[in-house]
């Protein structure tokens, strides 16, 4: 039997119960935007405190913002408001998001990555015609927001984005946001990423030092044996900023 890792997904999931049973969720969708806060839990409020954290370091550098593992694109979407936030106007014209993923689950998991349920190859998979709705969703918010549009890159990173890198060699990375969960694939993107960053370039992962996702950390180990990792003080996420 795969051996049960607790994490704050449980606490997170009794809060969305205790919410739904408390709350109608049928509002109208005006309200719901306004008052998201009451589905907030202390992690996902945690979690964008963390995006704006990164964010504000990003700024300090010219370059794109790649994330590698968009599942539903909660997190894209977060980019592009923190986007419209901290470089308003042409400003966000000068940095790109991209988003990696394979839209169909985990591809590549081994022993390196333990036994964790998640961690299995299928894991993450998204409901069918999602990306569809997604980027319908997207194209329809740049047009009321007037903001640049974003990159969906589908496929294995393992070689979707060797051939998007090779696709745009004139691109430069201000961050790179990493929550591939497995070893090889997470491996694969550390290396590609060594041979384009520069100093000051972040790289910040979802998984680095959770037990349930060793393979993450032990990427990070081999590629970047030497830079210290930086822990976010209100959550287990963590950073490294290269050549500091």
């Amino acid at each position: 039997m795969p051996k049960r890792v607790y994490t704050r997904h449980d606490t997170a999931h009794n809060l969305w119960e205790v919410t739904a049973e408390h709350f109608p969720l049928d509002l109208p969708p005006d309200e719901l935007v306004r008052n998201l806060g009451l589905f907030e839990t202390p992690m996902t409020t945690a979690r964008t405190l963390w995006f704006s954290h990164l964010y504000e370091k990003a700024a300090q550098t010219t370059g794109a913002i790649i994330e590698f593992g968009v599942y539903l694109g909660r997190d894209l979407v977060l980019w592009e408001n923190l986007r419209s936030i901290h470089e308003p106007g042409y400003r966000s014209s000068y940095r790109r998001i991209v988003g990696f993923d394979t839209f169909q689950g985990h591809v590549g998991s081994n022993k390196a990555d333990g036994d964790f349920d998640f961690v299995k190859d299928g894991s993450f998979q998204i409901p069918d015609g999602w990306v569809d709705s997604f980027l319908s969703y997207v194209r329809a918010r740049h047009d009321v927001t007037k903001e640049p549009g974003l990159v969906l890159v589908g496929g294995d990173v393992r070689s979707s984005f060797t051939e998007w890198l090779r696709d745009n060699p004139d691109t430069l990375i201000s961050l790179a946001y990493l929550d591939l969960d497995l070893y090889l694939p997470t491996l694969h993107v550390l290396q590609e990423l060594k041979r384009r960053v520069r100093t000051g370039t972040v790289v910040a992962f979802d998984e680095a030092g959770s037990l349930g996702y060793p393979g993450e950390s032990q990427a990070l180990n081999e590629v970047f044996p030497n830079e210290p990792v930086h822990r976010f003080p209100l959550g287990n996420w963590s950073y490294i900023q290269v050549g500091e």
